[in-house]
């Protein structure tokens, strides 16, 4: 039941209408207005923090994209020292094709592998033996040599380290330079196989040293260790 003052009906306990008209009231207003100000700066905060958030997931998701283009693929399989002819690559769309790639048939056709290559396997720079010479490295030397035993090429790869043995004017063996990499050998089996030369980076200390044993006499390859 709700109390009442003498002579009046109206109730002690405030009204709806009491309630609403307090808060239409100056000083509530003044309080409401510092309270919705501070809402409207936090708000504004979160929306340029969420609008940095999507800008940096849209161009980490643009930079992450791969983009589809065509190589160069080997047709078949081919060993090292092949001469590209236009029926051993073909061409095939890839996501994201590594660096350094070939990308046109013409520009494949006529250069010589560097190493084997695998039926499907991507042709890239790295394959081909340079247009502009050997490129032995830094501190060392190209030089070409023809082993004693020819068959030695047909057990070699590009990439291999061997060492290089002549003969000393007392007949013994001498170690020319013991850590030479192959460059590029005669492709296996081919018939020019057993007179073309073998290709080495050399040490340059070496380089002249190897080199003049390939004029005065014969020289012999084994697997270095």
């Amino acid at each position: 039941m709700v109390s009442t003052t003498r002579g009046s009906a109206r109730p002690l306990q405030p009204t709806w209408q009491d309630r609403a008209g307090a808060a239409m009231s100056p000083a509530n207003s003044r309080w409401s207005g510092r309270t919705g100000a501070r809402k409207r700066r936090v708000l504004r905060r979160v929306c340029a923090l969420l609008l940095l958030v999507a800008a940096g997931i849209a161009a980490t998701w643009q930079t992450a994209t791969p983009t589809e283009g065509y190589v160069v693929i080997a047709a078949r399989e081919l060993a090292v020292g092949s001469v590209l002819e236009s029926a051993d690559v073909t061409t095939l769309a890839t996501l994201d094709p590594p660096d350094g790639v070939i990308t046109d048939v013409e520009r494949a056709v006529g250069q010589v592998l560097s190493s084997p290559v695998r039926r499907g396997e991507i042709l890239t720079d790295a394959r081909l033996v340079p247009t502009d010479g050997p490129r032995a490295g830094p501190g060392r030397r190209a030089v070409a040599v023809r082993p004693a035993d020819p068959a030695i090429a047909e057990v070699l790869s590009a990439g291999a380290r061997v060492a290089v043995i002549g003969i000393d004017q007392t007949g013994a063996p001498v170690v020319l330079t013991p850590q030479a990499i192959v460059l590029w050998m005669p492709a296996v089996g081919s018939a020019s196989n057993r007179s073309e030369p073998v290709l080495l980076s050399v040490a340059e200390p070496d380089a002249d040293r190897v080199t003049a044993a390939t004029l005065t006499g014969e020289i012999a390859l084994r697997f270095a260790t």
